[in-house]
Formats: structure tokens, C-alpha cells, sequence
């Protein structure tokens, strides 16, 4: 099966504990290959993430919305639970309270502040060089001439557990799909990769190119200066 991230990213996570909505996928961006599914349990104002290998994967049911998964108990407990004990209904409250002496109090910030000594849970940790599919969403893809266009979806093989192709938006009205390994060198938190396809190859139907000289090594750090 083979689904847009777009669509896949509104199934949930099917366990013992109960359903769990899927937020992400971390993957390989050398092969491809997806490593973690990635959901969030947590509610309004913490995060409870949780990294679920696929080999815990089970079948995918795409009229339920929903992916099937053995996760052990030790890490399935409570996880689907709403967290009654913490829940406020702050639906029932108005954005502004204003007090006896005029002094004004936001329920939403001190919700915040209650809950603020809950830390964010992200577990196991992703492998070192995974990425995360939604930060590929929107980064430039420059072609041999300069920038084609922007990444508006990613499409996913259910069944293989890759990335396999890539919506490329080149206007309002313009986009082409091209091949996942068409796409090299994304260079995480910068917003950009690169491709050997151009405009007319794309025009032409074209999906993939043979592979140009790779780009150098960039630092951790943004390699991006100014002079003060």
C-alpha cells in the first residue's frame, strides 16, 4: 500500500492500551527506510512521545485509520489513557478572568504553570542520523539551475516501510512527483535539498537523474555566518 504522509499521518496507533495518534515517521534519509513511527499521547500542554519500532508493527487497516502494534506493556502502560487526573476544562472557562480588584488571570497560563513541572516524555531515543518526516514538509529543492520548488508531501510504502516518492510543488498550480532517491542532501534544520532532475526534466516526466557530485560535509552547526 502506498499512502501520502499527508493521509497516513491521520491513522492512529492501534495497542492494547488503546488507540494512539500517529504524528510522525523517522527514517533513513541515505535509504529510505522508515526505523520509528512516532506518536503522542501526551494532551493540550505536554508532550508523552513515544518511538515505536516497526518491527512492533502489525497489519494496517486503511478503512479503520488505524496500524496495528505490539508494544510491550512496560511501555503500552497508560499510554492511550486521557489523563483524567490532570484534565482541566478549560473549555469551560473564558480566555480572561478578571479578579475582585481588577487584576486579570489567564486559566490557559496557569494551567501552564501547573502543569509545567511534567516533563515531556520521548522514548526510545531515534537513531542518530533518523529524520523525521515532517521536517522534510516545505524545504526548497534546488535544481542544477537554483530552486524547482518546495516539498508538499511525501509518500510512503506501507508495506515496504520506505519513503518512495515526493510531492514537488513548483507553483499554485504546478507540482510532479518524483522519486525518493532523486532527492539528496538534505541538509536538516536548513531547509533544503538538492536534486540533478530539471524543470524540463520534470516537464518531460522524468522522475530520477543520474546522481551529480555530492555536496561537502557540512558542520552540526549552522554553516550559515554573518559578519557583526
Amino acid at each position: 500500500m502506498f499512502a501520502p504522509f499527508s493521509t497516513i499521518r491521520k491513522f492512529s496507533l492501534r495497542t492494547p492500551e488503546g488507540d494512539i495518534p500517529l504524528t510522525d515517521f523517522a527514517f533513513s534519509p541515505q535509504t529510505g527506510k522508515i526505523s520509528h513511527i512516532i506518536c503522542d499521547s501526551g494532551g493540550l500542554l505536554f508532550s508523552n512521545e513515544i518511538h515505536v519500532p516497526v518491527a512492533a508493527l502489525g497489519p494496517l487497516d486503511p478503512a479503520a485509520r488505524v496500524w496495528a502494534a505490539d508494544i510491550p506493556s512496560d511501555q503500552s502502560d497508560g499510554l492511550a489513557k486521557d489523563f483524567e487526573d490532570t484534565a482541566i476544562p478549560l473549555e469551560a472557562m473564558p480566555p480572561v478572568l478578571v479578579g475582585p480588584f481588577g487584576t486579570s488571570h489567564s486559566p490557559m497560563l496557569l494551567a501552564a504553570q501547573w502543569l509545567e513541572t511534567r516533563a515531556s516524555v520521548s522514548e526510545p531515543a531515534l537513531p542518530d542520523d533518523a529524520e523525521r518526516v515532517r521536517d522534510w514538509l516545505g524545504c526548497i529543492v534546488f535544481g542544477p539551475s537554483g530552486p524547482l520548488g518546495s516539498i508538499s508531501d511525501v509518500h510512503l510504502d506501507a508495506e515496504g516501510l520506505r519513503l518512495r516518492d515526493i510531492d514537488l510543488k513548483i507553483d499554485s498550480s504546478t507540482s510532479h512527483r518524483i522519486l525518493f532517491d532523486a532527492v539528496r542532501n538534505f541538509v536538516s534544520g536548513e531547509g533544503y535539498a538538492v536534486t540533478d532532475l530539471t524543470l524540463a526534466d520534470l516537464e518531460a516526466g522524468l522522475t530520477i537523474a543520474p546522481p551529480g557530485p555530492a555536496l561537502p560535509e557540512q558542520p552540526a552547526a549552522s554553516w550559515v555566518t554573518t559578519d557583526t
